[in-house]
């Protein structure tokens, strides 16, 4: 999603100097004329990984999508009460 984008990019723009890092990994691995990044490139980026899981450590992503149970409900033979999150 676009947030999680703009909290890597955040990241990386208030770090110039791993900017940079990751800038000079993608051009060594990747190169300036490559047209198509291959899963095998990825794999090969490993500082970019780090610097991507260091992202979701200071702005983790949220999964969970929270509803409220408007009445009491039985689901599976369990009680839901009215309320609950």
């Amino acid at each position: 999603t676009s947030p999680t984008v703009a909290s890597q990019l955040y990241c990386l723009a208030t770090n110039p100097e791993v900017q940079d890092k990751v800038y000079e990994e993608v051009l060594r691995v990747v190169g300036i004329k490559t047209k198509e990044i291959t899963s095998g490139h990825l794999e090969e980026l490993s500082y970019l990984k780090s610097c991507i899981k260091e992202g979701f450590r200071f702005f983790p992503i949220g999964t969970e999508i929270s509803r409220i149970v408007p009445t009491d409900i039985t689901i599976g033979g369990y009680q839901i009460p009215k309320g609950v999150s």
